[in-house]
C-alpha cells in the first residue's frame, strides 16, 4: 500500500508520545494495524508487550483479525520462523481490547493489592439487581438520617413532600457520576460547593463570575445586532418616509449599548442594571406602513424583556443562591452516605459494577506509591489508544499512569466526539493538539480523505469551516481539519450534496401527505427517492442505500414507509423489544399513569392508541393553549381513566394495569402486527417476572428505560449482508462507510436539560432551581442559569460533531432530507450564523443558512412541492416540459461558486469573488469582439484576466454564436421531471432554426480538458435536458469554455 508522508510518519515514529488527528476517511485503522505490524515484525516488540485500547469489542476484534491475517501471511513466507509462530500464539490473548476489559484483566492479576475477593471480579451485578440494591440503600440512608433535614430538602425538590423520586434520582445521578471519577467523595462535595453565602457578586467563583458577565454580554449583543439591522433599514427608507425620530432613538440606543459594555467589562453590575433600566424607558414610536421595521422593533423589545427578567438586584441574586446552601449541604451529606453505603453493599454481595472496573484500576495503579504501575511500565513497550476523543478523565489518568513518558500513541478526531452522555471529554485531545511540539510529544495530522468523492469532501470542508468557527463556541475547524481527497478516483463521477426540503405548505402536496407528521413525510419521501433512483439506474441495488437517523424513534416511520413501498430493509435495533409498537405504547401509557402531567407520554398515547393526528392535536391545543384540555376534547374519557389508575397504582399490579391497557380499542388484536405481538408477548412475560419481585410501577419504568439502550434484539429474518436498504442511527454509523447515504435531518435541537429541574455538569457541578417555601414556585437562580447555559452550548457543539459524522459516511452520493413550511410566493427564511441563533437550531437550518450566505457549488438545494410514491413504484415518470418561467431569484449558480484560481488572481480578488466578477462581466458585455478598454470600463479585474476575455471575444466559434442567432445570457430555467422541479441558470445559449448551443464558462484552474469533462459532465447534461424540454425540435450542443485553458470543450 502507498502511504502518504503523514501516514508513514505515524507508522514509524518512536521515542515520544504521539497524538494523531485523523479526520473521517483518513485510513486510521490501516495506519494503526501497520504500526503494530512494524513494531512486532521489524522492531521485534512482542505482542504481549503492547497494550492497544479500542472503543468497542468490534474494533478490537477487527484489529486482531487484521494482525492475524498479516502474521499468517508472513508465516507462510517463513514457515520456520519461531518468532512469528510465537506472535501468532500470543495474539489471541494480547491486550488489544476495550479499556474496560483491560482494566478487568489487571484487577484479576493484582486483586490482592486492594484486598479484593477474586470471585467478585467475575460477578458483575445485573441492571435489575443493581436497581434493587440502590433502592434498598436509599431507603436505609433515609431511615437513618434526620427527618427534619430531609423534609427541608424535599421542599426544594418536589411539589409534594411525600414524593421521593426527585431526591432519589438526584442522589443517584451525583453518586453514579462520582463513581467514574478519580476521587468520588471530592466530586460529591464539589458538585454543590457553588451554593454558598457571598457578600458580593465578585466573591463568586471565577468561572461563574465570568460566565455571568459573558451571558449578559451575549444578551446585550443580541440587542445591539437588532439595533444595527433596524438602523440599516431606516437609513434605506425613501426620503418621503418620516423616520427621523426612529433614527435618533436607534442611534441613542447604539451609543448607550457601548456604555453598557464598558460596565460589563469592568464587572460593574449595579451600574449596568441601572443604566439598562433607563435605556428601555426611552420613548419611541413605530413607522406606519413599514411592517419590516415593526417586526424589528418587536424583536428588539423581546430582547429587552428577556434580559430584564434576569436583572435582579445584586442582593436578590445572592439571596437566591444563599437559600439553597442549607438544603444542598444536606443533599451533599446524604449523597456521601449513599455512596459509601452502596459501595459497602456491593462488596458485601461479592459483586462489582461496570464502573468499578476503571475506578478500582485507578486505585490499584495509585496504591503503595504506584508500585503496580511502576512494574507495568517496565513490561509495556507500547500503548496505543484508538478513538481518543471519546476518552474521559478517569480513563486518561489510567493511561498516563501506565505510560513511561514516551510510549503513548493516541489516535482520534475531536470533530467526531459524540459520546458526551458517556462522559467523553474531547477537550483532552484538543489540549494535546494545541500544545507546542516538544521532545516528549509530537502531533501528526492525517490530511487526506480516502472515502468520499471530491464534492462531498469539499462541501464538508466548506460547511464545517463556517459552523465550527463561530465566535463564542469552543469548537474549531482548523487548517489541518480541512482535508483533500487521497486518490484520483475520488475526483471522477463526483456529484454535489443534495438538500431536499419538502414544503409542508405546498398547495401541490397530495392529500395522502397532508396528514403526515414531519417524520412520516420525510420517510415517505426517502422511500420515493430510493425507488426513483433505482428506476433511473438499474445497476443500483437496495443495499447501495443507507438511511441515517438521529434517534431510534425515527426508525418506525421509515419501517412503515418502506413496508408501504415494498422496499426490503434491515434495521439494526438495539432496543427492538422496547421500540416495537405495542411495547412503546404500553410504556407511554404506564408513564402517564405514574405521572399524569407528562406531556410527551400523553402525545404518544393520543397518536398511537387513539389514532389522533398531530394536526388535530395542534388545532385543539391552539384554542386553549392547554394540551390536557385538547386531550379531553379529543378523547373525553382518557384522563379520567388515567387518574383512576394513578390513584390505584399502589394496590394494582403492573400486570393488572397492562391488562386494562390491552382492552382499550382492542389494540393487541387490531393494531399490532404478528412481529409486534410476538414482542409484546415477550414484554408481558417480563412484566409478570417483575411483578413477582414487587418492584412497583416507578421502578418498573426505571428498569425499562435502562433496558431500552441494551440487550433485547428484535428478531429479524433479514441479515445486514442481504440486498436490503440499511437504516441506523448516526451513532451506530460512526467508523463505517456506505455507497449512497440519506440523512433524515432535523431543524431544531430538543434539549430536555433546558427545562429539567436539575442537571449535573462534570466540572461546574449541580444546577438546581430555587423555590419559595411558602408557594413552592420555582425560578432560575444565577448558578442554575450559568450551568444550563454551558450544558446547552456543549450539547449544540456535540450536535455539530454528530452532523459531521453523518455527512462523512457517504462514498458516492449524499442526500439530506427535511421539511420546510413556506407559501408558494414566499422566500425561505435563514438564521444568521451568530452564536445565539445557532444555539436555537440544528442540522438543516445550519446547512441552509451557510448555503445562502456563502454558497458552495457542491451543494444543490431543492424545495420539493410534491412527490408521488405510488407512481414511482410503478415506473419512472417521463420528464414533462414547463412553459418558460419568470426569472427566479436566489437560485444557486454552481458553475462558478467556490473554486480554486491561479495565485496571481488572488492578489486582488478572493477566490470566491473571482468567478462572480467574470460571469457578471460576460453577462453585461454586449455583442462580441470587445476591446481591453471596453472591459476596463466595467471591471477592475487584473489585466491578464481581461486580456483572456478579449481573446475569447475574437474567437471565431464565439463570434459565430452571435451571427443571425438569438442569444440569452444568465438565463433561468425551470422544468418538471417526474414529481421533481428542476431549476437553475445557464450562462449562455444561442439558437437558430436548427441548433441550440449551450456555453458554460468556467474559471477553475484545471490543467486538462478531461478534468473539466469529468467534473462537470452531469451538470451540463442537466442543462441539455432542460433545453431539450424547452426546445424539443432543436439539436442541442453544449460546450465548456475554460478561461484558464482558453479552450472550448465539447461535451
Amino acid at each position: 500500500m502507498m502511504w502518504t508522508s503523514e501516514q508513514r510518519e505515524a507508522i514509524n515514529i518512536l521515542n515520544t508520545n504521539v497524538t494523531v488527528s485523523a479526520s473521517a476517511g483518513a485510513g486510521k485503522t490501516a495506519v494503526l494495524v501497520e504500526r503494530l505490524l512494524k513494531r512486532i515484525l521489524i522492531d521485534k516488540v512482542s505482542v504481549d508487550q503492547i497494550v492497544a485500547l479500542t472503543f468497542t469489542d468490534a474494533a478490537a476484534s477487527e484489529m486482531k483479525n487484521r494482525l492475524m491475517k498479516a502474521l499468517l501471511s508472513k508465516q507462510a513466507e517463513n514457515p520456520n520462523d519461531a518468532y512469528i509462530m510465537e506472535q501468532i500464539t500470543l495474539l489471541p490473548d494480547a491486550n488489544i481490547t476495550t479499556i474496560h476489559s483491560f482494566c478487568l484483566s489487571l484487577l484479576k492479576d493484582y486483586y490482592y493489592v486492594l484486598n479484593l475477593n477474586p470471585s467478585a471480579l467475575s460477578n458483575i451485578i445485573s441492571d435489575s439487581d443493581q436497581l434493587a440494591l440502590k433502592n434498598e440503600v436509599f431507603d436505609t440512608v433515609l431511615e437513618n438520617y434526620d427527618q427534619r433535614k430531609i423534609s427541608l430538602l424535599l421542599t426544594h425538590l418536589s411539589s409534594s413532600p411525600l414524593r421521593l423520586d426527585n431526591l432519589s434520582n438526584l442522589i443517584e445521578t451525583i453518586a453514579t457520576k462520582a463513581s467514574s471519577t478519580t476521587d468520588a467523595e471530592a466530586f460529591i462535595v464539589h458538585s454543590v460547593s457553588a451554593y454558598q453565602s457571598y457578600q458580593s457578586l465578585n466573591d463568586l467563583p471565577d468561572v461563574f463570575l465570568h460566565l455571568f458577565y459573558d451571558d449578559l454580554k451575549d444578551h446585550l449583543n443580541q440587542i445591539k445586532n437588532t439595533v444595527i439591522n433596524a438602523l440599516s433599514f431606516v437609513d434605506n427608507l425613501d426620503e418621503s418616509v418620516n423616520a427621523y425620530d426612529q433614527s435618533l432613538w436607534l442611534e441613542t440606543l447604539y451609543s448607550e449599548i457601548k456604555t453598557l459594555h464598558t460596565y460589563l467589562d469592568a464587572h460593574n453590575y449595579s451600574a449596568f442594571r441601572a443604566s439598562f433600566k433607563e435605556l428601555v424607558k426611552l420613548e419611541n414610536k413605530t413607522i406606519s406602513k413599514q411592517p419590516e421595521y415593526t417586526a424589528l422593533r418587536s424583536t428588539l423589545y423581546e430582547h429587552f424583556d428577556t434580559l430584564a427578567r434576569h436583572l435582579f438586584s445584586e442582593e436578590e441574586l445572592l439571596e437566591q443562591i444563599r437559600t439553597l446552601e442549607e438544603p444542598l449541604t444536606i443533599l451533599r451529606d446524604l449523597t456521601l452516605l449513599y455512596y459509601n453505603y452502596y459501595q459497602a453493599a456491593i462488596k458485601k454481595q461479592n459483586k462489582i459494577t461496570f464502573n468499578d472496573m476503571e475506578t478500582l484500576t485507578y486505585q490499584l495503579l495509585q496504591a503503595d506509591d504506584q508500585a503496580v504501575a511502576k512494574s507495568l511500565r517496565l513490561l509495556i513497550s507500547d500503548i496505543l489508544v484508538d478513538e481518543f476523543q471519546d476518552t474521559n478523565d478517569l480513563q486518561n489518568a489510567i493511561i498516563e499512569l501506565l505510560g513511561n513518558g514516551h510510549n503513548i500513541f493516541r489516535v482520534g478526531d475531536v470533530k467526531q466526539s459524540i459520546y458526551r452522555f458517556r462522559g467523553a471529554k474531547p477537550q483532552l485531545m484538543q489540549t494535546l493538539m494545541n500544545e507546542p511540539p516538544s521532545a516528549t510529544h509530537k502531533q501528526i495530522y492525517l490530511s487526506n480523505n480516502f472515502r468520499s468523492k471530491h464534492a462531498i469532501v469539499d462541501y464538508n470542508n466548506h460547511l464545517f469551516n463556517q459552523m465550527m468557527n463561530i465566535d463564542g463556541f469552543n469548537s474549531s475547524y482548523n487548517s489541518y481539519d480541512s482535508v483533500t481527497v487521497g486518490t484520483e478516483g475520488q475526483k471522477h463521477d463526483s456529484y454535489p450534496v443534495e438538500l431536499h426540503l419538502i414544503n409542508k405548505k405546498s398547495e401541490d402536496l397530495s392529500e395522502d401527505h397532508l396528514d403526515l407528521n414531519n417524520a412520516q413525510l420525510k420517510a415517505a419521501y426517502i422511500a420515493s427517492q430510493i425507488i426513483e433512483l433505482k428506476n433511473i439506474d438499474s445497476n443500483l441495488q437496495w443495499k447501495d442505500f443507507t438511511i441515517l437517523v438521529n434517534a431510534h424513534s425515527m426508525k418506525l416511520p421509515l419501517k412503515r414507509a418502506f413496508d408501504d413501498a415494498n422496499i426490503p430493509y434491515f434495521i439494526a435495533l438495539s432496543d427492538g423489544l422496547y421500540a416495537s409498537e405495542g411495547v412503546s405504547l404500553t410504556l407511554a401509557y404506564l408513564q402517564l399513569v405514574y405521572d399524569p402531567s407528562d406531556k410527551l407520554a400523553l402525545m404518544s398515547v393520543l397518536t398511537m392508541l387513539y389514532d389522533v393526528s398531530e394536526n388535530d392535536i395542534v388545532k385543539h391545543y391552539l384554542k386553549d393553549q392547554d394540551l390536557f384540555m385538547a386531550a379531553k376534547q379529543l378523547v373525553p374519557t382518557l384522563m379520567d381513566t388515567i387518574y383512576k389508575l394513578h390513584y390505584q397504582q399502589d394496590s394494582l399490579s403492573i400486570t393488572q394495569m397492562v391488562d386494562e391497557i390491552m382492552l382499550i380499542n382492542d389494540f393487541y388484536e387490531q393494531k399490532l402486527s404478528k412481529q409486534n405481538r410476538t414482542n409484546f408477548d415477550v414484554f408481558y412475560n417480563l412484566v409478570l417476572e417483575y411483578d413477582q419481585k414487587h418492584v412497583g410501577l416507578y421502578n418498573f419504568l426505571k428498569i425499562s428505560r435502562l433496558n431500552e439502550d441494551a440487550k433485547a434484539q428484535e428478531g429479524s429474518s433479514i441479515s445486514n449482508e442481504d440486498n436490503v436498504v440499511n437504516v441506523m442511527t448516526i451513532h451506530t454509523s460512526k467508523g463505517l462507510q456506505f455507497k449512497n447515504v440519506f440523512l433524515m435531518s432535523k431543524s431544531t435541537y430538543r434539549d430536555n436539560d433546558l427545562t429539567s429541574k436539575f442537571s449535573l455538569h462534570p466540572t461546574l457541578g449541580l444546577a438546581i432551581k430555587s423555590s419559595f417555601e411558602d408557594s413552592r414556585l420555582e425560578f432560575d437562580n444565577l448558578i442554575y442559569r450559568m450551568i444550563k447555559r454551558v450544558n446547552h452550548q456543549e450539547a449544540i457543539e456535540e450536535d455539530m460533531r454528530l452532523l459531521y459524522v453523518a455527512l462523512t459516511r457517504a462514498q458516492d452520493k449524499l442526500y439530506i432530507v427535511d421539511t420546510i413550511s413556506i407559501k408558494e410566493d414566499e422566500e425561505p427564511s435563514y438564521i444568521t450564523l451568530s452564536k445565539d441563533e445557532v444555539l436555537r437550531s440544528s442540522f438543516t437550518k445550519w446547512m441552509h443558512a451557510t448555503s445562502y450566505y456563502d454558497p458552495s457549488r457542491h451543494l444543490y438545494v431543492e424545495i420539493v412541492q410534491d412527490f408521488n410514491l405510488e407512481q414511482q413504484i410503478k415506473a419512472t415518470q417521463l420528464a414533462q416540459p414547463i412553459v418558460k418561467a419568470e426569472v427566479i431569484e436566489h437560485i444557486e449558480k454552481p458553475s462558478y461558486k467556490t473554486t480554486v484560481y491561479p495565485l496571481d488572481l488572488l492578489s486582488d480578488y478572493q477566490a470566491t469573488d473571482y468567478g462572480t466578477h467574470v460571469h457578471h462581466l460576460l453577462e453585461i458585455m454586449e455583442g462580441n469582439q470587445w476591446t481591453l478598454e471596453d472591459l476596463q470600463e466595467h471591471s477592475n479585474l487584473p489585466q491578464s484576466s481581461l486580456e483572456k476575455l478579449v481573446r475569447l471575444s475574437h474567437d471565431p466559434f464565439f463570434i459565430e454564436q452571435f451571427n443571425q442567432k438569438t442569444v440569452y445570457k444568465e438565463m433561468p430555467y425551470l422544468y418538471q421531471e417526474g414529481s421533481r422541479v428542476k431549476q437553475g441558470y445557464i450562462d449562455m445559449f444561442a439558437y437558430d432554426n436548427e441548433t441550440l448551443t449551450i456555453i458554460d464558462f468556467k474559471t477553475d484552474h484545471l490543467d486538462d480538458a478531461s478534468e473539466f469533462i469529468s467534473r462537470y459532465q452531469e451538470q451540463i447534461d442537466g442543462y441539455k435536458n432542460a433545453m431539450k424540454h424547452a426546445y424539443p425540435h432543436l439539436e442541442i450542443k453544449a460546450y465548456i469554455y475554460s478561461l484558464n485553458l482558453e479552450q472550448f470543450i465539447g461535451l
